[in-house]
């Protein structure tokens, strides 16, 4: 029995490797239908998804103003391009819960919850850091230069460079809304503690307009209207830790 045990091992082995690359297929075709199946759903909507988006820029100028195109094709392309990336958008919970049904199978009860909750709270605060752009930032900073334009120049903004910047802005508030829950997770796993937070303060500092800067137009303004957010999240991400009781 010893010896058939040790030659089927080899065997379990690959079936094992084997059952691991037909899930993680399986996986992957599931996304891609379902990025698929929500393309197609948002292709014949996507001038008048590419107008609702461009109306914080629409509502600051004057009335009757339109969008410009510089190229020919963009007109055409560019409210595809933005239906792509709403449709990614669209299904990163779906791919998220995926990954948490792969990987889930391998972790411990309490793993799983926790992943689990770690998953929820990360979806959760990346759109709300997306719809806090939109509703406030992206509105806010397109008023700024609306405004701060001189009277002799009309402003004719174009289609290609408005999705340029408002998608920097919207994933970049994205990402830094997850700063608080990286904090905590690092925290709590006992990867950093309170008072190393507290040291990196001043180095965060140059971080966050290290980031603007590479995520928003160059300009003084976009680049503080991305940083003092992000550093008002590691704050509260801060304070939060307080609260975490810590290993001695």
């Amino acid at each position: 029995m010893r010896a058939i045990r040790k030659n089927n091992l080899p065997v379990d082995r690959n079936r094992s490797l084997l059952s691991f690359f037909l899930e993680l297929r399986l996986r992957l075709i599931y996304c891609v239908l379902s990025f698929i199946l929500v393309l197609c759903l948002l292709l014949p909507f996507s001038s008048q998804l590419y107008q609702c988006f461009s109306k914080p820029l629409l509502n600051q100028l004057p009335v009757g103003s339109r969008l410009i195109s510089t190229t020919l094709l963009a007109p055409v392309f560019i409210p595809v391009k933005f239906s792509f990336v709403l449709a990614i958008f669209a299904i990163m919970p779906f791919v998220l819960y995926q990954f948490w049904l792969f990987i889930a199978p391998a972790l411990y009860r309490k793993e799983r919850r926790l992943l689990w909750l770690v998953l929820l709270l990360s979806i959760s605060l990346f759109y709300s850091g997306v719809s806090f752009s939109y509703r406030f930032i992206l509105p806010l900073l397109i008023g700024f230069f609306v405004t701060a334009s001189p009277d002799y120049i009309h402003i004719l903004p174009d289609i290609s460079n408005y999705l340029d910047l408002a998608l920097r802005l919207l994933f970049g508030f994205g990402l830094i809304f997850e700063v608080p829950l990286l904090m905590v997770v690092a925290v709590i796993s006992g990867f950093l503690v309170v008072k190393t937070l507290k040291s990196w303060r001043r180095y965060f500092i140059v971080l966050a307009f290290i980031v603007a800067m590479l995520l928003t137009p160059p300009d003084v303004v976009s680049q503080m209207v991305l940083a003092i957010p992000l550093c008002v999240l590691f704050e509260i991400g801060l304070f939060i830790c307080r609260f975490i009781p810590q290993s001695k």
